[in-house]
C-alpha cells in the first residue's frame, strides 16, 4: 500500500514537472509571437513551433503516459510505464514483486 502511494506521488510529481516545462515553452513562444519589435521571420518561426507542440503537453493529456519514455500507448497502469519498459525492468529484476511468465 505504501509503495503504491509513493509511486502515485512520484508519477504526479513527474507530470507536474513536465507540465511546467512545457507551459514555460508555450509562454515564451507566445511572447515572441506577439512582440512587434522582433523580425517577422522569427515571429513566424515561433508561431510554427507553437502549432507543432505535441497535444500531450496539456495537463489533461499527461495522466496516462509512461513516466520514463512519455509514451501514451500500451501503458500498464499498475506501474505507470509502457509495456516494453515493464518487460525490460522485469527481466533485470529491478521491479519488486514481479514475475516473468511468458516473456
Amino acid at each position: 500500500m505504501f509503495l503504491k502511494k509513493k509511486l502515485n506521488n512520484y508519477k504526479i510529481l513527474i507530470l507536474k514537472k513536465n507540465f511546467i516545462k512545457n507551459e514555460i515553452k508555450k509562454l515564451i513562444l507566445k511572447s515572441i509571437i506577439y512582440n512587434q519589435k522582433i523580425k517577422p521571420q522569427v515571429r513566424a518561426y515561433a508561431q510554427f513551433k507553437q502549432k507543432n507542440l505535441k497535444y500531450t503537453t496539456h495537463i489533461s493529456r499527461q495522466f496516462n503516459t509512461c513516466i520514463e519514455t512519455g509514451k501514451n500507448k500500451s501503458i500498464i497502469n499498475k506501474f505507470s510505464r509502457a509495456r516494453q519498459i515493464v518487460k525490460m525492468h522485469a527481466t533485470t529484476n529491478s521491479l519488486t514483486n514481479t514475475k516473468i511468465k511468458s516473456w
